[in-house]
């Protein structure tokens, strides 16, 4: 397969690999590719997911958390959801502007439904090329999130498994939390909190600033 750009360890190859319908043969869950960053920090791409939203997409994930954390808002507030989050502009713009052209010339948008927050359960699209998984392609239901939500999406494999969950900061770090896209609807703070994925891997939630 190399011999026709069939390289699963490049972007562009995996595009060959789409374009050719073989994915399902080539690819495989937990496929892993590195990224130099212009910041120089070297980040772990992991495949999440073959052919979930539509046939010939390749779901990729970082298998660990960035070495330096960031708030989802300022303010301890999930009002408008992903949608307006500080976390989504963060990722779209600076951090999508420190990926190199060989990385950014394979990522297609991706539009899916997000809570829109404030502890209701109305649904607006948001289309991304860098995004937050949802509380149920995590945890395969919905805990935190509203149950709208989750209607419109299904767990990405490579997290059936709860041990690929659990993320440290950067690939030597501690264990740490992670943040899910989802707004909690947690009944002391449903205005405030953004589902995230505690230490040990289980469903949790906690003040978006």
């Amino acid at each position: 397969t190399s011999e026709v750009g069939m390289n699963k360890t490049t972007f562009r190859g995996i595009q060959n690999i789409l374009n050719a319908h073989l994915e399902k043969t080539i690819l495989a869950i937990g496929d892993e590719i590195s990224i130099t960053l212009t910041s120089s920090e070297v980040i772990t791409m992991q495949i999440l997911a073959i052919d979930q939203d539509s046939a010939h997409q390749v779901i990729f994930g970082s298998k660990y958390c960035l070495q330096t954390g960031r708030n989802m808002n300022s303010t301890n507030t999930n009002v408008g959801g992903w949608n307006s989050s500080a976390m989504r502009t963060y990722l779209n713009q600076s951090f999508y502007a420190t990926l190199p052209d060989d990385v950014t010339a394979y990522i297609a948008e991706r539009t899916v439904q997000y809570s829109s927050g404030n502890g209701g359960s109305s649904l607006v699209a948001a289309t991304d090329k860098i995004w937050l998984p949802r509380e149920k392609e995590v945890f395969g239901a919905v805990t935190n999130s509203t149950s709208t939500e989750g209607a419109t999406c299904s767990q990405f494999p490579i997290y059936a498994t709860s041990a690929n969950r659990i993320k440290t900061m950067g690939v030597s770090g501690a264990i740490a939390y992670w943040w899910e896209s989802s707004p909690s609807i947690y009944s002391s703070s449903p205005t405030t909190n953004f589902c995230l994925v505690d230490s040990g891997s289980p469903a949790s939630n906690t003040g978006a600033s």
